[in-house]
């Protein structure tokens, strides 16, 4: 069913499935009839919103809903946390030319943030949270185990969970390891645009902790206005199309773990 909800939360799938019903409806239909309007309504709405999740203010808007909680951490936060979990956010695997796993752009910004912030706090432990896509040779929790050791973090303050595929089922073996009891202050790094869904969830797995969010990788632009924000860009439908799958993603999250 998820996967379903995540084909339905992708803006690049419908843009695709309107353009070409638009396409098909307009070829040989009579000029002004019901049929022609319709593929041409469904055309024009498939370049609207190839424009507007491509057009950077409106992208920063749909962002902000997101990140806008969650400011940047203070050494106040950090002295708080005991334990600092780090959720993966992919890798780039084994292949053709890529002769060794290396940590994504997100999941390098989670450990390298992560990580600083670990060393500036007073947690005795750093847990690095995800699997990763079925089939691969490695785990992201250990290419990311292997960063923060580069890093400066000694490999005995680290355990790894490399079980899970998704947010989830991160937190939900987190849970099955009995790394916190109710008097835990838990720092949860992820992309800040992330933060929101991991909270949730992992307040709803753990509802005696206290939680502090450490945000990573803002996406949003605080920039002063100029001419290129107006131009169109494939980074900038990205931002968009991530924000549209988080709010996919904690509804779901809502509905299967609803009491």
């Amino acid at each position: 069913m998820s996967e379903y909800l995540k084909l339905l939360a992708t803006p690049m799938v419908c843009v695709i499935v309107f353009l070409a019903s638009g396409l098909v409806l307009t070829r040989r239909a009579k000029q002004k009839s019901l049929r022609a309007a319709i593929g041409w309504y469904l055309a024009s709405g498939a370049l609207l919103i190839l424009f507007l999740l491509s057009f950077k203010p409106v992208a920063n808007i749909l962002v902000n809903t997101l990140e806008s909680p969650y400011k940047p951490v203070t050494q106040a936060d950090l002295e708080k946390t005991d334990i600092i979990v780090i959720l993966t956010g992919g890798i780039a695997p084994v292949g053709s030319y890529q002769r060794t796993a290396e940590a994504s752009g997100t999941s390098y910004s989670r450990i390298f943030n992560g990580v600083e912030m670990f060393k500036k706090s007073h947690a005795r432990l750093l847990v690095v949270a995800g699997l990763g896509r079925e089939g691969e040779a490695v785990s992201e929790a250990a290419v990311m185990k292997d960063l923060a050791i580069k890093l400066g973090v000694a490999p005995d303050m680290i355990i790894t969970e490399e079980r899970s595929h998704t947010t989830m089922e991160s937190i939900m073996e987190l849970r099955k390891m009995g790394l916190f009891d109710k008097n835990t202050t838990v720092g949860l790094v992820t992309s800040a645009i992330h933060m929101m869904r991991s909270v949730w969830t992992l307040q709803k797995a753990f509802p005696d902790i206290e939680i502090v969010p450490l945000p990573a990788e803002y996406l949003s632009d605080q920039k002063l206005f100029s001419f290129h924000k107006l131009v169109p860009s494939g980074d900038v439908f990205v931002n968009s199309t991530s924000v549209i799958h988080e709010w996919s993603g904690l509804l779901w999250y809502k509905l299967k773990l609803r009491k």
